[in-house]
């Protein structure tokens, strides 16, 4: 029985090594190369598609964001860095404005990772979980 024991107690520590291994490995795969993030960035434009071009931000900026915002009767993208601290990241925040021009809902989202604030700004959060759903199998 001790025999069958320590074989089953260096079977498990390997395991759990190898998958502390795996989850080193893919922290390290989703960490950016650069010091500096690259966002999307376009201002009050009406379509996704108008917003393609790319920035890299200050060695401050720790997220991108997209905001939706309506704006003398047109409903408007906004895309860029974002480098205040106290917002939350990887959310969205909803406003709705009473009065004045810009009359109607306000969306900002905010996302860390490079050009996470394209037209599917949820990539990395997907991402991530299939690698956390993943790693529960192992």
């Amino acid at each position: 029985i001790f025999v069958a024991l320590r074989k089953l107690y260096f079977s498990l520590f390997s395991s759990f090594k190898m998958f502390k291994l795996f989850l080193l490995f893919c922290a390290l795969v989703a960490i950016p190369m650069s010091d500096a993030v690259q966002c999307f960035s376009c201002t009050g434009v009406e379509s996704e598609k108008q917003c393609r071009n790319s920035i890299d931000c200050g060695s401050d900026v720790v997220s991108c964001k997209k905001e939706l915002y309506y704006k003398n009767g047109k409903h408007l993208i906004s895309k860029g860095c974002h480098s205040i601290d106290y917002e939350k990241n990887d959310e969205c925040i909803n406003s709705r404005f009473t009065d004045g021009p810009n009359k109607g809902d306000f969306e900002r989202c905010l996302c860390t990772g490079d050009k996470c604030n394209g037209a599917s700004w949820m990539g990395m959060n997907l991402f991530t979980a299939m690698i956390i759903a993943f790693s529960s199998f192992l």
